[in-house]
């Protein structure tokens, strides 16, 4: 049934479960797909405010942000991306840099 899932556009289990009824697929245990997941993954929700005191010199204080991309196993081409940002409170000039 997960082909047929697959194959049918990622519908949700009831309408990919109505679908094989009607096209007469093998019917079986509907299983997470990983494409589903990873559409349906949200962010953690972040603070918008802070109550510090904002540096006044350039340089003073940066945030820092390392983060990567891992692809599925079922995707051969996609390589590794290893992404580092880097952002100066005062002036809120970013530099990122992506390492493949």
């Amino acid at each position: 049934m997960i082909e047929a899932h697959d194959q049918l556009g990622h519908p949700n289990i009831n309408a990919t479960s109505g679908d094989c009824k009607r096209f007469g697929f093998k019917q079986g245990g509907m299983q997470i797909c990983q494409a589903c997941n990873l559409a349906k993954a949200k962010q953690k929700n972040v603070v918008q405010s802070s109550q510090h005191e904002r540096r006044q010199v350039p340089g003073e204080r940066l945030f820092i942000d390392l983060s990567s991309v891992k692809p599925l196993d079922s995707v051969i081409m996609m390589p590794n991306w290893h992404c580092c940002i880097i952002v100066d409170e005062c002036t809120n000039f970013k530099v990122f840099k992506r390492k493949n």
